[in-house]
């Protein structure tokens, strides 16, 4: 029966995979389908982070995501999701959120601006949107991290982590993963978050230099984290 079984699926993913493939088609095997894992992050992130929280009971799984981005697209925490987690997904973007609010319902979703206190800043959007982010209300440099000239600045009142946690569902929870996303504030959000108060087992965060990487690890090392894996931009630490 299962050998009956994993040729239907075989056939199955066969037509699935051609379709999604634009007509290529690639025939599967069995086996080939017992090994394959699906990812929904841009490099595979959300494979070494599930790797790293097997063993935390997905009912007591709770995510921080912080510059969320889109609940599909480049997502680090939808496999967590898919597996039984839940968690807080905060964004700058209203659109976002409202795409979150829709795809994950067990999670709580939030437009806000995250910094290390309240705040005026700018808003400046780029037309790829994976590069938005906030700078001083003082700054002029408005071209993105990766070059990009800005669609639109706006001016925003920031909120901070400890605000958007306690208005959530899951303000007096453990937060096991935390994902940081934030287009070059990375370190200054995760200083925003109190770690000895969550002691998350995981953190992934970018660093676009190793500069950065350095200020990231002086600053994660005392605390009792180790850089367990890099996957492109992103950093992996887990918790000693």
């Amino acid at each position: 029966m299962k050998k009956i079984i994993g040729e239907i699926l075989a056939a199955i993913f066969s037509q699935i995979f051609s379709i999604l493939r634009d007509g290529k088609q690639e025939q599967w095997e069995r086996d080939e389908i017992r090994q394959v894992n699906f990812s929904f992050s841009q490099f595979g992130e959300d494979l070494v982070v599930s790797k790293y929280l097997e063993k935390v009971s997905s009912s007591e799984g709770i995510y921080l995501d912080i510059g969320a981005f889109n609940p599909i697209t480049f997502s680090n925490t939808l496999l967590l999701y898919k597996q039984g987690w839940q968690g807080i997904n905060l964004d700058l973007d209203q659109d976002k959120i409202d795409e979150f609010i829709i795809r994950r319902p067990r999670d709580y979703s939030l437009s806000a601006a995250i910094s290390d206190r309240r705040e005026q800043v700018q808003f400046v959007s780029y037309r790829s949107r994976t590069t938005n982010r906030l700078l001083p209300l003082d700054s002029q440099d408005y071209r993105s991290v990766l070059g990009e000239d800005p669609l639109s600045v706006r001016i925003l009142e920031t909120t901070c982590i400890a605000d958007a946690i306690a208005s959530s569902p899951f303000a007096d929870k453990n937060i096991y993963y935390l994902n940081i996303d934030c287009e070059g504030n990375d370190l200054k959000v995760l200083k925003n978050f109190d770690l000895d108060r969550y002691l998350p087992k995981v953190i992934s965060i970018e660093a676009w230099s190793e500069s950065e990487l350095d200020e990231i690890k002086s600053y994660l090392l005392p605390k009792g984290y180790i850089l367990d894996s890099c996957v492109h931009l992103t950093k992996i630490f887990t918790r000693l």
